[in-house]
């Protein structure tokens, strides 16, 4: 089982798998996205992952989405592209 950032409920444990595999879609759907520049689905995108990460055990993707999610409302893509690699890479340290 993939480890957490932070203690999370029990029953919601056996979820972080597909909560994982999950956030690796939203990085590919993100990178079309951004070919697109679609600042509103970046946005969207973004906004949802915010609310979600913490409690799959996760603050740091949270803190990672709202500055993306920010970023697009600026319509800053430097920031949206550097933010997304940046959580890649943070996201492939709890693969198996």
């Amino acid at each position: 089982m993939p480890s957490t950032e932070i203690p999370i409920e029990s029953e919601i444990e056996q979820l972080v798998p597909q909560f994982l595999s999950s956030r690796q879609l939203d990085i590919e759907k993100l990178s079309q996205y951004i070919d697109a520049n679609d600042f509103d689905q970046i946005q969207k995108m973004s906004h949802t992952i915010v609310g979600i990460a913490r409690p799959y055990g996760f603050p740091t993707l949270e803190l990672m989405s709202q500055t993306i999610e920010k970023a697009a409302k600026e319509k800053n893509m430097q920031k949206i592209s550097e933010q997304q690699a940046l959580i890649k890479k943070y996201l492939e340290q709890f693969q198996k």
